[in-house]
């Protein structure tokens, strides 16, 4: 279990999106703009989550977002899964 919001977040982000690839700004494919997007956040608080200045708040709230986020790709594959078995 992570330590504090710092590292809770990264271990959601790297769960969602694949891992933290600090030398081209990126989780897997996604860039920290569009993941920002995602989390209806803006670019400098995104920033602030990284690198551990955000306020407990903040990563409270991210990190609902990433499991929300999280939570919707799994019912996707679900109901894809479902729709196939129909389809058979």
């Amino acid at each position: 279990m992570p330590e504090n919001f710092t590292e809770q977040f990264i271990e959601k982000l790297e769960e969602h999106y694949g891992p933290w690839e600090k030398m081209t700004s990126r989780f897997g494919n996604a860039t920290f703009g569009k993941i920002a997007k995602d989390l209806c956040i803006s670019a400098s608080q995104f920033s602030k989550l990284i690198y551990g200045s955000a306020t407990d708040g903040m990563y409270v709230r991210s990190i609902r977002n990433i499991e929300r986020l999280i939570e919707e790709q799994q019912a996707v594959v679900e109901q894809e899964r479902l729709q196939e078995e129909l389809e058979l």
